[in-house]
């Protein structure tokens, strides 16, 4: 359970490439020493990409990390926790329809081993992603391993790596807090438990085309799911997230050799990474 909460708050966010890939190289206009991109997925274990021999060397071959955020420090920990939770006077049950109560806590119960009761004061999008990771745990039988989008800052804390974010944890917070109420939170958690077996099924297509580095293919799953979940200002937001992190990562390239450790979905299309520091006068090139 806790393990699950801290993957969880780690997380807190197309014209076809010519091919599909996780992990890129970056070099020339002007910077001293290749840098690397990789595409993580918050559901997706270390296990997933083993099969990508040139991950860890690329990323031992780098002096700074580049994330998303940076969620390891005490004062990020602290927001974080502060966000995951529900302000004031109402609690989760005050959001689930009554008559679904019943079968919601005991589904909780049977993947999460706690109900509403213990749940009541957390945000529901935080609940709903701590139940996607047991039950994806649950699906895979990959049960004690850490996620993509976790390792690589637990990793460089571990060897003394410098890690930065291309965000704030605050920026990201109220992006996201801003994006979904709580109702609409709650209305997609009572929803993806009530249906557990079409969640599945969705579940077991990510696993699948992570792991064939799909990418185009992922961003549109993706993409099909903000579109079913009301959330149309999914890909507008996305875009010009790229946009920013081109110019962040083209200063911050020219001065460290970077491992840049992105959501995959930020990865694919002509307005993805990769194409837009091509642009820029990089060369980015796929490892096989």
């Amino acid at each position: 359970m806790k393990r699950i909460f801290l993957a969880v708050l780690i997380l807190l966010v197309s014209v076809p490439f010519l091919q599909a890939q996780l992990l890129w190289k970056i070099s020339g206009n002007g910077i001293r020493k290749n840098s690397y991109l990789f595409g993580s997925q918050y559901l997706m274990p270390m296990a997933s990409v083993d099969s990508l021999q040139s991950l860890k060397k690329s990323f031992s071959e780098c002096e700074v990390v580049v994330s998303e955020v940076v969620a390891n420090n005490v004062d990020a920990n602290s927001l974080l926790r502060k966000t995951a939770f529900i302000q004031g006077d109402k609690s989760l049950r005050d959001f689930i329809p009554s008559d679904k109560q019943p079968v919601v806590d005991s589904i909780l119960k049977s993947e999460l081993k706690i109900g509403l009761k213990e749940l009541s004061k957390m945000q529901p999008e935080f609940v709903l992603k701590m139940y996607k990771i047991e039950l994806f745990r649950n699906i895979t039988g990959i049960i004690d391993d850490v996620q993509t989008d976790a390792y690589f800052q637990i990793a460089a804390n571990q060897k003394g790596i410098k890690v930065t974010g291309l965000e704030s944890i605050r920026e990201l917070l109220n992006a996201e807090t801003d994006r979904r109420e709580l109702q609409k939170q709650s209305d997609m958690l009572t929803k993806a438990i009530m249906n557990k077996d079409s969640l599945v099924k969705e579940l077991t297509q990510l696993s699948y085309l992570y792991k064939k580095q799909k990418i185009n293919d992922l961003a549109l799953f993706l993409r099909s799911e903000d579109s079913k979940t009301g959330n149309s200002e999914a890909l507008t937001k996305l875009n010009l997230q790229n946009e920013a992190w081109i110019e962040k990562l083209s200063s911050m390239m020219k001065q460290n050799s970077c491992f840049i450790v992105v959501g995959v979905e930020h990865l694919a299309g002509e307005t993805g990474l990769p194409e837009g520091l091509k642009r820029k006068g990089f060369k980015v090139k796929a490892v096989q």
